[in-house]
């Protein structure tokens, strides 16, 4: 054991699935908050994914608008000006703008995502919830769970397009590339098993 986790954008990706996963198939099996989980797993797999297609050369492209011109003014001039100590990325709803725009985008990356409505809505729906589970205010609140295989199948289909697109996991193995499209297909089976009128 090395006490050092290495990880990368396009690998969170497939670790982010592979707990979607867990999660889902512990829902199936009647743990019902097992989809705090879920929906948190869910989330980092999409941010992840939309990283992996805005992200250039300059990897700006996810950053946010403060972080972008000044990263750029640091590769302009040299050493005369510092890069961002801790550049931060935009929101998950900006990051999800620019990969459905290309007059949005901060550098020249991957395909321009072509969503409908329902998907930009689902996802939406999640950015919310997992707000709400990681933000946890001190008080009770209920979640109808009825629609929500609807939203990880409809956000899956974004994190689809991503793994698609051949600029995402350019220089990534085939391997995760396969582990990547079969945990997808796994997701969706997991949604199939659970029953949505609990």
């Amino acid at each position: 054991m090395t006490g050092w986790i290495e990880t990368n954008e396009q690998y969170d990706v497939a670790v982010s699935l592979n707990e979607v996963l867990r999660q889902l198939d512990r829902v199936a099996s009647g743990d019902v908050y097992a989809w705090k989980w879920a929906v948190i797993a869910l989330s980092c797999a999409a941010n992840g994914a939309l990283i992996c297609i805005l992200s250039g050369t300059m990897n700006i492209g996810a950053l946010g608008d403060d972080d972008v011109a000044t990263t750029i003014e640091a590769l302009q001039h040299d050493s005369i000006v510092q890069f961002p100590k801790y550049a931060k990325l935009a929101p998950p709803h900006t990051l999800l703008k620019r990969a459905r725009r290309a007059d949005l985008r901060k550098e020249q990356a991957g395909s321009i995502l072509k969503l409908n409505s329902s998907q930009t809505r689902e996802f939406k729906k999640l950015v919310r919830l997992r707000n709400e589970f990681i933000h946890f205010a001190p008080m009770g609140w209920a979640i109808e769970t009825s629609g929500m295989t609807s939203m990880v199948e409809r956000v899956l289909t974004i994190i689809e397009q991503v793994i698609k697109d051949d600029w995402s996991f350019r220089h990534q193995s085939d391997d995760l590339r396969t582990h990547l499209i079969e945990a997808c297909q796994n997701i969706h089976r997991a949604c199939g098993r659970i029953d949505v009128s609990n």
